[in-house]
This record gives C-alpha cells, structure tokens and sequence, in this order.
C-alpha cells in the first residue's frame, strides 16, 4: 500500500479497500483524493479525470487485499475520490467529509464494475437501484432514531460545507431531513 502523504503536519488517515462488484474479490487500484468542487469526470481508463484547476490531495495504490489508506489535512472539509483499476469502470465518491473520528472510507468497500459488462442494462442493476435507495434511506432513519437532534444538526453542518462548494446542490440535499423524518414514518 503505497500512499504519497499531504504536507500538513497532521494529516488524516482514512482507510479503505476496493474489490470487485461482482464478486467481491479485492482489486489492485489506484485511488486519488481530489479537493471537492473540482470538475472530475473519469473516464474508462481514468488518465483523463481531473480538470486543470482540480488540486489532488493524495493517492494511494492498493494492497494485494485491495487497502489502501490516503491522508487529508485537516484543513480540507471535504474531498472527492476516484478509484481506477485496468478494466474497470472508475467509481467516483463525491463531497465526502474528511471526519476526524471516522477513519473509514464510506463506502466501505468500493466496489468498481467490470468495463462491458451487460449488468447496468440487466434486471439485476434494476433491483440494486431500488435496494440502495431502500437500504440508503433506512440507515439514515435509524441514525436519526437514535438522536434525532443529532442528525438533523449534523446535517445542518454538512449541508452548510457543501454551500461553500455547491450551494444548488446543497439547497437541494436541504430536503432529505423532511424526507428521512417521513421514512420514518411518525410525525414529529
């Protein structure tokens, strides 16, 4: 595992692993932290991700088991990720917060796509869709469950981080509170 650290004295670590969607196995890949707000759209050979002004953070390769482990200064709030592996669909893991007590990257494991594969146009693709959404919104109601007034300034706080990069995107992504708290079912 091979990572070129930042030149903050205290950098972040945050761990992570890539493996293959389909079957799980792990991945040797390279993975880069962007600064988030930056243009980065990789394509399918991930040489040509990064507009001009984009200002990468680090890069890691992984490990035989897929880990790698990238280092953010403590100064950055929020960073993008993009993970490349030969014949793989590059994964891209926008505005991420660069947390100081979480070391894991969320999603943990990311899982990249085999270059031509019949999968995004199959039935499969249709039910992973619809599980994420599922599975994406139970997790955050039963993280507001537990403190609902947690959650919802949590959200305040990322919501107000995203502002400073993307505020149309923030604007709308003010919503999802009403929206968990509806998924859960009970008025409150």
């Amino acid at each position: 595992m091979i990572s070129s650290a930042t030149s903050d004295e205290n950098p972040l670590p945050h761990r992570g692993r890539v493996v293959d969607q389909d079957t799980t196995n792990p991945l040797r890949a390279e993975v880069r932290a962007w600064a988030a707000g930056v243009q980065v759209v990789p394509d399918g050979s991930c040489q040509k991700e990064a507009s001009a002004d984009a200002k990468r953070l680090d890069v890691a390769r992984t490990s035989d088991q897929g880990s790698f482990d990238i280092r953010l200064g403590s100064q950055t709030r929020l960073y993008t990720i993009v993970a490349c592996a030969d014949n793989y669909q590059p994964a891209l893991e926008e505005n991420l917060p660069n947390t100081k007590t979480r070391k894991t990257v969320v999603p943990y494991p990311i899982t990249l796509a085999p270059l031509g594969t019949p999968y995004a146009k199959s039935g499969e693709f249709q039910d992973d869709v619809q599980l994420t959404v599922a599975s994406t919104l139970n997790r955050l109601a039963n993280l507001r469950r537990q403190n609902p007034e947690g959650f919802d300034s949590a959200m305040a706080d990322y919501i107000k981080q995203l502002s400073e990069i993307r505020p149309g995107l923030a604007k709308q992504l003010s919503a999802l509170g009403g929206i968990v708290r509806d998924w859960q079912g009970k008025v409150e």
